[in-house]
């Protein structure tokens, strides 16, 4: 499964995040603890790394550092392979301890710095390790503790810290105690988790404000930033990494070549950014999306963006043109994106946004929530193909195909096989994987949960709570309240528009 390139260079702040595997502890007691805590302060010292918070929890660490000479990789490296073959050599285990490999996010100072700062070392605080502030500033495991002078770490960058509050020792210190107390008013803050579009510019909103002015924005999942702080990270990017990115470089080129072709062909560029349909718009835009998919790299959804149209409509120019090898490829790409592994593609001609289930399917009811025991040999016969091989075999639909992936109608979403209610609409949101995403169901049995291995992953399967159909997957990265993304396939989904209102307007 591709993975996105390691970004890094000397002096570059990362908010960095490790996870026991299988959610399990990486810590056991106090031991535990000194080792990891001793070992990543002697690594930091050794190693020229800057550490302005850090929190241990059980399960997971939280990491605010700058990167030394030796860069990210060889300082992560140290860290937590030293501290697995010790954990396990004490505890008389084997096997791996950490999840995967630990998720770094590269963050702009000015924005970020401070907020950063007091969201890791409020996590104790959140999680229920201490009851209050004052217990906090106690706390032997993070980081405020240091900054309040209660515990000494000679290797953690206080004073960089209080810096940014006074110039005065002690008055800095208030001020910033002041500034952790208002700050864990907050809720749950997952766009310090995170990088891409949406979280750097401040939710959905903010990312339709931009469309509506026409404004562009560079952006990458890994990075938590203005649009020219992503272009400057790119642009820094060591030579082997470059070819890996979705590159600032390529997306001006591509910008470039539509100029230039528009002046050529006599077509006025705001007529192809609108998303005209005329028949020399059309012609223009296919050989374009041909030409910045194969020969620049862009993405279906960058060129989507250059050429005015949708995801979809780029995709139906490859799939007319029968390029199964290249579009396979990318879709491989873009199950990365959601964690997923690829799976036999699914598509449907996704007609209308009204209610269309198969009429033959007797089991099918909105109202009754009596749980479906049924042969797989009745539900290949009362489903279609394409829902079938989703609701029954697990298939994933192609990402930005769906009928429902950036759809923004009012009502409920039901399940296709057997009508089950799962979603309302304003639990949806936008979350640029390709796919309909929620960050709660409708009710707390309107869906399953199943522990997926496939793949050598560790996911959350979703599945349906009256028939049982795979509807996609559950994972820990949605906008609050809940902080879950129901990453769904739109083909198990139907739609029930809401009725409109009976009441007379004034």
């Amino acid at each position: 499964m591709p993975r996105g390139a390691r970004l890094d260079a000397p002096g570059t702040l990362h908010h960095v995040m490790v996870r026991g595997i299988d959610g399990y502890g990486i810590v056991m007691d106090d031991a535990d603890r000194e080792h990891f805590v001793s070992r990543l302060g002697r690594l930091a010292k050794a190693t020229g790394t800057t550490i302005y918070a850090w929190a241990l929890m059980t399960n997971h660490a939280h990491i605010l550092l700058k990167s030394g000479q030796a860069g990210l990789s060889s300082f992560m490296r140290k860290l937590l392979t030293g501290y697995a073959t010790g954990y396990n050599r004490r505890h008389k285990r084997h096997g791996h301890l950490f999840q995967n490999r630990y998720k770094s996010i590269i963050c702009e100072e000015e924005p970020y710095f401070l907020r950063l700062v007091s969201y890791i070392h409020l996590n104790p605080l959140r999680a229920g390790a201490v009851r209050s502030l004052d217990e906090l500033s106690h706390y032997r495991w993070g980081g405020h503790a240091a900054i309040m002078k209660k515990h000494i770490n000679d290797w953690q960058a206080c004073d960089s810290v209080l810096r940014f509050f006074g110039e005065k020792e002690g008055t800095a210190r208030e001020a910033y105690r002041l500034f952790v107390e208002e700050e864990s008013r907050r809720g749950r803050q997952s766009e310090l988790t995170g990088g891409g579009l949406i979280r750097s510019i401040g939710g959905w909103s903010e990312v339709k404000s931009l469309r509506h002015r026409g404004e562009k924005q560079f952006s990458d999942e890994r990075i938590l930033g203005s649009g020219e702080f992503v272009r400057e990270i790119l642009e820094q990017a060591e030579d082997s990494v470059k070819p890996l990115l979705p590159a600032a470089s390529s997306r001006q080129d591509a910008a470039d070549e539509l100029r230039k072709q528009c002046e050529e062909s006599g077509i006025a560029l705001h007529m192809i950014e609108s998303g005209s349909k005329r028949r020399e718009c059309t012609k223009l835009r296919k050989e374009l999306a041909v030409k910045f998919v194969i020969e620049f790299g862009l993405s279906y959804a960058e060129t989507a963006r250059q050429l005015g149209v949708s995801t979809s409509a780029v995709n139906q120019i490859f799939r007319r043109m029968g390029r199964t090898v290249l579009f396979t490829l990318l879709l491989m790409a873009a199950l990365s994106a959601c964690n997923a592994a690829p799976s036999p593609a699914v598509t449907e001609n996704s007609g209308t946004m009204t209610e269309k289930h198969q009429p033959a399917n007797p089991y099918y009811s909105r109202t009754d929530t009596t749980r479906l025991h049924l042969s797989d040999a009745v539900w290949k016969q009362v489903l279609s193909p394409a829902v079938y091989d989703v609701a029954r075999h697990g298939a994933t639909e192609q990402a930005f195909t769906g009928k429902y992936w950036d759809y923004e109608g009012k009502g409920t979403y039901h399940c296709a096989a057997c009508g089950n209610t799962l979603f309302r609409s304003d639990a949806k949101f936008a979350s640029t994987c390709g796919w309909p995403s929620f960050f709660e169901t409708v009710r707390s049995n309107s869906v399953l949960y199943k522990k997926d291995t496939s793949f050598g992953m560790e996911r959350t399967e979703v599945l349906c709570g009256r028939c049982g159909a795979h509807l996609g997957h559950r994972f820990d990265d949605g906008p609050p309240p809940t902080g879950k993304r129901f990453c769904m396939n739109s083909i198990v989904l139907e739609f029930e528009p809401d009725k409109p209102s009976s009441k007379k307007q004034p």
